[in-house]
């Protein structure tokens, strides 16, 4: 029964918030230069490396559980899928559905591929694989939007749609930074703390609480077990709430901040995104200083940007604005869709043996 609700959920998604229409005008026109970019630095590991099909199978066959793979076969724009288990995920179904989904609408190649579900792939085998985040030298990994991204889940204001809807400067009330999520930054101890950034925004958060408004609202690998991570907790904030304040900030979880968090592209609130080893496919249409406050990983320099940004509300806001319009226009469904679109020609074009 949690199946069928999950793949019932996934389909209104997806079509509440993509016009078909557009989709289709998109098609016909070339994609945005650093779109073009990021395919071909993707493939060009290939580029001169003949694809066997028998080691992309056979990869499959030997790690399809550890490494959460979906094989894909488009043929005469058909799409079949496999997996290990009876029954897919979430993530396995709104893939399959997506990519079915897609063929109803374009042409797309005659082709197999490798995906994989987990938050980040950086295989070093000689076998491509798509992947929704990946260290930056990861060269098998062909970066593809994730689920989240493809169902629209920016969407986050049940009233109004974020493509239209722009929630202005003046009226954001809390001149501080918001954050709210989970502790998973991998394994954490008492030995380990000063490693995960997330930790050090909550404390800074303590510190700093007329900069700073952080705090976990869940508790997950090991972290539960660290009586000093407690003082950090809080419940869940709606999103309306959220909107109102000025400053938002992308940080890593066990992989990059995962595309949901994409909504923080969309409010019209300033940035701040921590340097870092992982990438995802937009990652590179994003300018620092233009879109977002570029901050150390370790976050020693946040407070210091913050308080520049308290300081300088007129360059705050442009680039506020900034990075709504390139979510605006490179973040939607749609957009979302044409760009796997054009990773699955690219990739189907590139030279495969039996």
């Amino acid at each position: 029964m949690k199946t069928f609700l999950c793949i019932f959920v996934s389909l209104i998604c997806l079509t509440a918030f993509c016009n078909f229409d557009d989709l289709i005008d998109k098609a016909d026109k070339p994609i945005a230069a650093w779109a073009h970019a990021q395919i071909k630095e993707d493939l060009s590991f290939f580029k001169n490396r003949p694809i066997s099909l028998k080691k992309i199978n056979d990869f499959y066959e030997e790690n399809s559980v550890e490494y959460q793979l979906i094989k894909f076969t488009i043929q005469n724009n058909k799409v079949s899928a496999e997996w290990e288990g009876e029954y897919p995920g979430y993530r396995e179904w709104t893939f399959k559905e997506i990519i079915e989904k897609l063929a109803t609408l374009l042409p797309l190649p005659d082709t197999v591929f490798l995906l994989s579900t987990q938050g980040s792939f950086d295989s070093h085998e000689n076998i491509p694989v798509f992947g929704m985040c990946k260290k930056k030298q990861a060269y098998a990994t062909i970066l593809i939007p994730d689920f989240d991204a493809l169902k629209g889940a920016f969407q986050v204001l049940p009233d109004k749609d974020l493509l239209q809807y722009e929630h202005p400067w003046n009226k954001k009330g809390q001149k501080k930074l918001m954050w709210r999520g989970g502790t998973a930054q991998g394994v954490i101890t008492s030995d380990n703390l000063d490693k995960r950034s997330r930790v050090t925004l909550c404390a800074l958060s303590l510190q700093y609480p007329t900069l700073i408004n952080a705090r976990f609202t869940s508790f997950s690998q090991g972290a539960a077990e660290v009586p000093f991570l407690h003082q950090f907790g809080a419940g869940r904030n709606s999103f309306e709430e959220q909107f109102q304040y000025k400053y938002h900030i992308l940080i890593d979880g066990n992989a990059s901040a995962d595309t949901f968090s994409c909504w923080k592209l969309f409010s019209n609130s300033l940035i701040f995104k921590p340097s870092s080893p992982n990438t995802q496919w937009y990652h590179k249409g994003l300018q620092p200083w233009v879109h977002y406050v570029p901050v150390k990983e370790n976050l020693k320099d946040l407070t210091q940007k913050i308080q520049w940004a308290q300081a300088h509300d007129k360059e705050a806001e442009i680039m506020a604005h900034n990075a709504r319009s390139f979510a605006v226009n490179n973040l939607s469904v749609s957009d979302n869709l044409i760009y796997f679109y054009h990773v699955l020609w690219h990739y189907s074009n590139l030279k495969f043996t039996n």
